[in-house]
């Protein structure tokens, strides 16, 4: 599971491989001498991937059962069994075993898989069913560095009349912004769309069908994963003139997001910023991907933003 997070993300994760036989497991030593002994004939990595593998068969077996069960494999790989077994018990590998085993206690390794996330240890059980967090969490730390870190400067005047326009690989979406209404959140998106965030971007999930309990799209978030935010957030504003009862409303959340409803939708009033409608576009609105996922789980990249623009009068 870890070396598909590596694939995931390569520039971002880093997967090191280190032994640390545990204290727990009584075979865990003489099973870090036995890969060191194959590496020596050039089988490190072979040995290791296979003890991983038979793990089930070799760990209930004493000292003496797990001994004679590893030199028995030694014809698998092609190993010369006498020198193999002379170097598994040898006194340099015995203590580079311990070595091992004292470097990682000594850095608080406590377990295996052992996970970082930016000096931060991650404790929850590392398998395939949780590599859908993990993911999660790399995205929201990696696209920590492209945050702001101070809040949007004033750049909207509440008296003018604003529209964005989305251009995107299907064509040209125009929807309003109610400065007057909402100007804490007009001037937030305002400022964002003239730094360029939503450019190159996509519409990272689009949710529609007839199981669908809301259908809506939406973009804005860096990390596509609904939690991220542009290094700020900004509260919810309510206008009394501004409901989600009708297809192209304009909600926004955690500070850049932006999501385009498909239908009426009151349940939402009151609970989030309605930023604007759509006035043009709502055709290629109803042409957007649907979001799917591939084999791994991955969100498959929706349709493309190419950049959006801002206009007043």
């Amino acid at each position: 599971m870890l070396e598909q997070l590596h694939a995931d993300f390569p520039d971002d994760v880093r997967l090191v491989f280190r032994h640390f036989p545990l204290p727990s497991h009584p075979n865990s030593l003489l099973a870090i001498q036995a890969v060191e002994a194959a590496g020596l004939q050039g089988k490190y990595y072979e040995f290791s991937d296979y003890l991983f593998e038979k793990q089930g068969e070799w760990s209930p077996l004493d000292l003496t059962a797990f001994e004679a069960w590893l030199v028995d494999q030694t014809g698998e790989f092609g190993l010369n069994r006498d020198q193999f077994t002379a170097d598994l018990k040898s006194e340099a590998l015995v203590q580079k075993a311990l070595e091992y085993q004292k470097t990682a206690m000594t850095a608080n390794v406590g377990y295996t898989p052992f996970v970082l996330l930016n000096g931060r240890t991650y404790q929850n059980v590392i398998d395939t069913s949780n590599i859908g967090n993990l993911r999660f969490l790399v995205r929201l730390i990696s696209a920590s560095k492209d945050q702001y870190t101070d809040c949007p400067p004033v750049v909207i005047d509440t008296g003018k009349q604003y529209k964005a326009t989305i251009e995107t690989e299907l064509g040209n979406i125009v929807f309003t912004i109610a400065a007057d209404k909402v100007p804490v959140s007009a001037n937030a998106a305002s400022w964002l769309i003239q730094q360029g965030w939503y450019d190159n971007t996509s519409f990272y999930f689009v949710q529609r069908g007839n199981e669908a309990e809301l259908e809506y799209a939406i973009t804005g978030d860096h990390t596509q994963t609904g939690a991220g935010t542009p290094g700020f957030v900004v509260t919810t504003e309510t206008s009394a003139d501004l409901k989600f009862d009708k297809p192209g409303m304009v909600g926004f959340l955690n500070g850049s997001q932006l999501f385009f409803t498909y239908g009426a939708t009151p349940d939402l009033d009151g609970n989030y910023t309605i930023l604007g409608e759509v006035v043009e576009g709502q055709d290629i609105l109803d042409q957007l991907i649907v979001t799917t996922t591939d084999a791994t789980g991955n969100l498959i990249p929706g349709t493309k933003i190419i950049k959006v623009t801002l206009s007043a009068k």
